[in-house]
Parts: C-alpha cells; structure tokens; sequence
C-alpha cells in the first residue's frame, strides 16, 4: 500500500512550493488562478463542519499548465 502520510510529510507548503520548484513566470501563472478562485458560501460552510483534520496532498509541477489550473 502506498504511503500518503510520509509523502505528506515531506510535502512543502504551497507558497514554499512555488518559491522552490517555480520561476518568477510560472509564480505568475499560479497568482493569477489563485487571486481568481474563491470558495462560495455554501463551500465554506461545508469546510467548517467536518470534525477531522483533512490533509490535502497535491502533486503537481509548477510548470504545468493543467496544474495551474487543477490545484
């Protein structure tokens, strides 16, 4: 079985993420969707009623324009 907690662990946060694996114009791209991308209301509602810790593992290349848009 595959071991998301260990790879989760040596995960980097996502402005981390950007600042290692990202040039100043990928950096860009990524603002850009993020500036541009909000949760509704009913989202965050949602958000707020779970009672676990979620951890959210994302793989993706700074690079890719896909995951720009994905993550």
């Amino acid at each position: 079985m595959f071991d998301f907690n260990s790879k989760y662990a040596a995960g980097l946060p996502y402005r981390e993420f950007l600042q290692v694996h990202g040039s100043e114009q990928h950096r860009g791209r990524w603002a850009e969707v993020f500036d541009r991308v909000k949760l509704s209301g009913a989202q965050r509602e949602l958000l707020v009623s779970f009672k676990r810790e979620r951890k959210v593992l994302c793989l993706a290349g700074a690079w890719c324009g896909d995951c720009v848009n994905q993550c």
